[in-house]
């Protein structure tokens, strides 16, 4: 069995996060607007701090990368990275189950966003979330726990 741990992100990740931002989106990316490395690694580093992250490990490896943030209305999981060579062996339901669980404890929706011409909207769907708006590029879902408390809650993205 494997064994899960989560560590806060640091200085010393910036390249590998950057690294699995790029191999886990830059074919969605390229598709839609065309990937500039150069651009994409500043913007990346400026918006997307390490220190933002929680670091997923497997038995002491690194192998994904997160952050979910806490609005008064929402929490919000801002970004998702995980190594493709963990993808489809239940990490990524694991993440968002402990994280619905979160938002259910909170008695808030758990929102994201995916680009449109990313297959992981069905893996979201999957995991209970529905789309609830979309833009030229992207669908916003949310997942809320069953209940009369946490109905009519929205956003502001």
């Amino acid at each position: 069995m494997s064994q899960l741990e989560i560590r806060k992100g640091g200085a010393p990740d910036r390249e590998w996060l950057f690294k699995l931002y790029a191999r886990s989106l830059k074919k969605y990316i390229d598709q839609l607007w065309g990937w500039v490395e150069a651009y994409h690694r500043r913007e990346f580093t400026a918006s997307m701090r390490p220190e933002l992250f929680d670091i997923v490990q497997v038995n002491g490896k690194d192998v994904g990368g997160y952050i979910l943030v806490e609005k008064p209305n929402c929490y919000w999981l801002r970004m998702m990275l995980i190594e493709p060579g963990h993808r489809r062996r239940g990490l990524g339901s694991a993440l968002l189950q402990r994280m619905q669980a979160r938002a259910a404890a909170a008695d808030k929706p758990l929102e994201l966003s995916v680009f449109k011409n990313n297959p992981a909207q069905a893996f979201y769907a999957r995991l209970g979330f529905t789309a609830c708006r979309e833009d030229e590029f992207m669908v916003f879902m949310r997942w809320r726990q069953n209940g009369p408390r946490s109905r009519g809650r929205t956003a502001v993205h």
